[in-house]
């Protein structure tokens, strides 16, 4: 558990309130901003925010459930019956 100093209010005590204790509303801001620059000079399409909780919500999932491998594994598609490195299908 987070022990916060007394000045810090959070109100009602949710995971979001922590993690912009963390990571402030301006950062992810900034982020994206910077993100997309270099997304727009790849010629690729800019994120959205929800794209980019998207992204965490998968990084975060991929580091609760580690694979062997590169990071291609957890995209794989295919399930392969009775093999421990099974892949976690995040690509479907």
């Amino acid at each position: 558990s987070f022990h916060w100093p007394g000045m810090v209010q959070l109100g009602e005590k949710k995971f979001i309130k922590y993690f912009l204790l963390m990571y402030p509303s301006s950062t992810i801001q900034s982020t994206l901003q910077h993100t997309n620059a270099k997304l727009i000079a790849c010629r690729q399409r800019a994120i959205a925010e929800g794209d980019f909780f998207r992204f965490l919500g998968v990084r975060l999932a991929m580091a609760v459930e580690p694979r062997h491998g590169s990071l291609r594994t957890y995209w794989e598609k295919e399930v392969t019956e009775g093999f421990v490195g099974t892949a976690a299908n995040f690509g479907e």
